[in-house]
């Protein structure tokens, strides 16, 4: 039998899927810079000196990479313009984590993202 073929994915999903897998990894190294100050404040410092050495790995990726997230090239490939997402020609934001959740809202998905802070008067 001959099993269907499939068709490659749209350019919106695989930037979709890179902006998840951004959000992931940089909240993987916020986790990491706050353990370094709750193991120092505990005392247990072999496992700050851990986190400081995870952080410093990425500080050297950057640093390689001319201070751009790696991912950053590759995202680039799949969106007309800099900075925003295109899905079906039409721009729906900024490349950010908002626009990642208002794009899963549109397609019925949830992703909680707290709205930004109101200023007090």
């Amino acid at each position: 039998m001959n099993a269907p073929v499939q068709s490659p994915p749209s350019s919106a999903a695989q930037l979709v899927t890179i902006k998840i897998i951004h959000t992931v990894v940089w909240a993987f190294f916020v986790a990491c810079i706050l353990a370094i100050w709750v193991f120092a404040s505990r005392g247990e410092y072999c496992y700050a000196a851990l986190s400081i050495g995870v952080v410093l790995v990425e500080v050297l990726v950057l640093l390689l990479n001319g201070w751009q997230c790696p991912l950053t090239s590759v995202a680039a490939g799949y969106t007309v313009r800099r900075n925003e997402t295109a899905v079906d020609g039409e721009v729906i934001g900024e490349l950010s984590i908002e626009s990642t959740s208002r794009y899963f809202r549109q397609e019925g998905l949830r992703i909680s993202v707290p709205p930004p802070p109101v200023p007090r008067q």
